[in-house]
């Protein structure tokens, strides 16, 4: 029974297994012998695992017994997964910006993005090609307005570049015209 006492799906289980034997397979026919100790895998199995064929592999599915205890390292795992969370903002905080009218060289400046990346990001979001000349100015009061905002959230924990799309929601300015005024000034 699984953590809310569902059955464990025998089929996930096989599927475990095959990957696992057919790993363990290839590692034993490339005399890959590190990786088979990694897998705790015995020296007197390795000759046998060299002969697996797919045949063999298909029999899994008929074999009653589990060949892995699966198990997951819990600090590498959970390392891994706030990386792949970190990861994800930060495409996700990009993809918001440009939408939000972020310049290639302003966004360079913050992510290291190329013109080449920046193109092909716009591209995929259906965002026509930068338009080029001069960015408008705020007024004074945009100004102020904006200086104060982000003043507000200068203390966050939140990345310049999040900070950035959040003042050009709140304020409806883009961030190619809120750059100067904030950016410039840190």
């Amino acid at each position: 029974m699984g953590r809310d006492n569902k059955p464990l799906n025998t089929k996930q289980l096989a599927t475990l297994n095959r990957e696992a034997l057919y790993t363990a397979a290839t590692a034993a026919q490339t005399s890959n012998y590190a990786l088979l100790k990694k897998m705790g895998v015995d020296e007197a199995c390795y000759d046998m695992l060299r002969s697996i064929t797919l045949r063999a592999l298909d029999r899994m599915r008929d074999f009653p017994a589990p060949l892995v205890d699966v198990s997951f390292n819990s600090k590498a795992l959970s390392n891994f997964l706030n990386h792949q969370v970190k990861e994800h903002t930060e495409e996700s905080d990009t993809d918001r910006s440009i939408r939000l009218g972020i310049r290639q060289p302003m966004l360079a400046k913050l992510t290291g993005i190329s013109r080449r990346d920046y193109d092909q990001r716009k591209q995929a979001l259906g965002l026509p090609p930068q338009e080029r000349g001069r960015i408008e100015s705020l007024t004074e009061a945009e100004e102020l307005d904006a200086l104060r905002q982000w003043e507000q959230m200068k203390e966050s924990r939140i990345g310049e570049l999040c900070k950035l799309c959040t003042l050009s929601e709140s304020t409806g300015i883009g961030i190619d015209r809120l750059w100067n005024a904030i950016m410039e000034g840190i």
